[in-house]
């Protein structure tokens, strides 16, 4: 049996950048919904529209929610670069001009900066793009989901909020 040191955290890191993306996405949808529409839409007894309603109209708190997970979870995708694959990427610098400070320096901002790049590609300008398409089909998937996470969040949403007071 093989080991594999870097097979664990590539996947790790692949459904990171993967929950980023839906959690983009998400936050996407709720900034595109069209809360005049889907007054329009409810009234004439729609029920996605009935569901969707409230968070066009009040969507702070959710928002915030999805701020502090998407943060987080960009947090989570630069440490797990740092701590795996830079020392990967460090080794193969040459060391001929490079101390080992600097190897190491530069090769986490490497990683990091690539990892930023995939996840502005892969996990926001397209389920941004989705998302907008069609903002209350992805709402509308992910409202209970969103609800919960806003729910979930809420004292740290709240206390974030009077810090910024």
């Amino acid at each position: 049996m093989s080991s594999d040191p870097v097979g664990g955290p590539i996947f790790l890191l692949f459904l990171l950048i993967l929950l980023y993306g839906r959690l983009s996405g998400a936050e996407a949808a709720v900034h595109a919904l069209n809360e005049a529409r889907l007054r329009r839409e409810a009234e004439a007894e729609d029920e996605r529209a009935k569901r969707l309603l409230p968070l066009a109209e009040a969507p702070e708190e959710v928002l915030s929610a999805l701020q502090i997970c998407i943060t987080f979870t960009a947090l989570l995708c630069g440490a797990l670069g740092a701590v795996v694959f830079a020392p990967l990427l460090a080794e193969a610098l040459p060391d001929s001009f490079l101390t080992a400070a600097w190897r190491s320096a530069l090769s986490a901002v490497i990683v990091i900066l690539a990892l930023g790049l995939i996840m502005l590609v892969l996990a926001v300008a397209l389920p941004r793009r989705l998302a907008e398409r069609d903002p209350e089909r992805v709402a509308s998937r992910r409202l209970k989901r969103l609800r919960w996470l806003a729910s979930f969040l809420r004292p740290l949403v709240r206390a974030m909020d009077a810090l910024s007071q």
